[in-house]
């Protein structure tokens, strides 16, 4: 999978994680502080939106390097698999003379 790739998927990634984790946040943050909002509360929603777009970051990067890593393995295995086949098919060639 290649950087650009890996860049878009993340920030897909992200975007759906964050809204994802933002919303329930927002509810439990309304209900635990009702009725006027002021500077404290304000303080509060920047710092639970700011630790949902932290854990949104890293769940996101941590999904994509896992399905990355995953995808360099079989594509290893996969060439290791054909130099076998082809370092076989020139014994047998080598062998029998064709």
């Amino acid at each position: 999978m290649g950087d650009k790739a890996q860049q878009r998927l993340s920030s897909l990634l992200v975007l759906v994680t964050f809204v994802a984790l933002q919303i329930p946040l927002k509810k439990r943050v309304a209900e635990l502080i009702p009725g006027r909002r002021g500077p404290r509360e304000d303080v509060a929603e920047a710092l639970v939106q700011g630790a949902a777009r932290m854990s949104a970051v890293v769940i996101a990067s941590t999904l994509v390097r896992g399905l990355a890593n995953r995808r360099e393995s079989g594509s290893d295995r996969a060439a290791g698999e054909g130099q076998e086949h082809a370092a076989t098919v020139l014994k047998v060639s080598l062998e029998t003379g064709n």
